[in-house]
C-alpha cells in the first residue's frame, strides 16, 4: 500500500512540475516576443463594450485587413505597409484576439465579431472601404459584407465560410474550468502553436522563428476562457447558404497547397458569388502572404485599383 501511495505521489509531483515548467517556458517565450514587437503605432478605439486595438498606415481611401484564427494585426503587417503606399490601411485585432481580447462580446461568434467591427469602423465614419479577410478573418468579412453597405470590394484569402469547426470535444465544452486549464497548458503552448503555424506552410523555408515569436506574444495574451467560449459559441459555416447573396466585387485568392481550408472552398466561393474573380497562388499553403508575398500583394493592389 505504501508503495502505491509513493507512486501516486511521484506521479503527482511530476505532473505538477511539468505544468509549472510548461507555464514558465510559455510565459518566457511570450515575453521574448513582446520585447521585439514595435509598439510605436499602437492605437485603441474606445467603444461601448471595451477597447479595440488597431494599427493604422498611410493615407487615402480606407482598406481594412482582418487576420485569421488566433492571429493578430501582426500577421498582416507586411501587407499593410505595402498597401499603405496607396491607401489608408486599418488593421484591427479582431475582438477576442490579440490586444482586443478583453473586448466584451455578447457571444464569441463570427457574427458578433462582425457586429463589433462594424461599430469599430463606424468610429472612423468612412463613406466606404475595401475589406480583406484571411482564413477566419474572411468569414468575419463575409458577415460584415452582408450587414454593412459601406463595403466596396471584398478580398477573401484562403477564407473560411462553408465548414463548421467540430474539433472541440463536448466534454471540454461542458467543463469550462478543465477546458481553460487544457487550453492554457497545451493549446497555447509555445511548441504546439509553433507546430500549428508550420502546418499551414507549404515550404518550411518560409517559416521565420523571430516573426512567429512576436505573433506568439499576441496569441499568449488571449485569456484561455475566451478561447473556450470561442469554441462553445462557434458559428462557423452558418453563412454557407447566404454567400450567394453577396453582390460586391469579390476577389478570391488561394494557395494551391492549402491543407487547412481546402482549395475546393475557393471553387465554391467562385460559384456562389457571381461578381467574383478567382486567383491561385502557386506553391503556397494556407498563408500566401507568407509564402508568395509579391504575387499575392500584386493581385490585391491591381484589383483594388480596377
Amino acid at each position: 500500500m505504501k508503495k502505491i501511495i509513493n507512486i501516486v505521489f511521484y506521479v503527482f509531483v511530476f505532473i505538477f512540475a511539468f505544468f509549472i515548467i510548461n507555464l514558465a517556458i510559455n510565459h518566457f517565450m511570450a515575453s521574448l516576443g513582446e520585447r521585439n514587437v514595435d509598439k510605436s503605432n499602437y492605437k485603441f478605439a474606445e467603444l461601448e463594450n471595451g477597447k479595440i486595438f488597431y494599427k493604422e498606415y498611410g493615407e487615402g481611401n480606407p482598406f481594412i485587413l482582418l487576420h485569421g484564427f488566433l492571429g493578430s494585426s501582426k500577421d498582416l503587417e507586411k501587407a499593410a505597409r505595402e498597401l499603405s503606399k496607396n491607401y489608408k490601411v486599418i488593421v484591427p485585432d479582431i475582438p477576442s484576439f490579440g490586444l482586443s481580447s478583453e473586448y466584451s462580446l455578447e457571444k464569441n461568434s463570427k457574427e458578433k465579431m462582425s457586429e463589433a467591427l462594424i461599430e469599430f469602423l463606424n468610429y472612423f465614419d468612412y463613406e466606404d472601404y475595401n475589406l480583406l479577410g484571411h482564413s477566419m478573418g474572411g468569414e468575419v468579412a463575409l458577415h460584415i459584407t452582408l450587414k454593412d453597405e459601406k463595403v466596396n470590394k471584398l478580398f477573401l484569402v484562403d477564407s473560411q465560410g462553408y465548414e463548421a469547426n467540430n474539433f472541440y470535444p463536448d466534454f471540454l465544452k461542458e467543463h469550462p474550468g478543465i477546458s481553460s486549464f487544457f487550453i492554457r497548458t497545451f493549446f497555447q503552448n509555445y511548441f504546439f502553436q509553433r507546430f500549428l503555424a508550420r502546418t499551414g506552410i507549404n515550404n518550411m523555408a518560409n517559416f521565420d522563428d523571430s516573426e512567429f515569436l512576436k505573433s506568439y506574444y499576441f496569441n499568449y495574451n488571449i485569456p484561455s476562457m475566451v478561447i473556450h467560449e470561442l469554441n462553445v459559441d462557434d458559428d462557423a459555416g452558418i453563412l454557407k447558404n447566404r454567400i450567394k447573396n453577396i453582390e460586391n466585387k469579390t476577389y478570391i485568392i488561394w494557395g494551391d497547397k492549402d491543407e487547412v481550408v481546402p482549395i475546393s472552398n475557393a471553387e465554391k466561393f467562385s460559384e456562389d458569388i457571381d461578381n467574383s474573380e478567382y486567383f491561385i497562388i502557386s506553391e503556397s499553403g494556407h498563408n500566401p502572404f507568407l509564402e508568395n508575398f509579391e504575387e499575392t500583394i500584386k493581385i490585391i493592389k491591381e484589383k483594388a485599383r480596377d
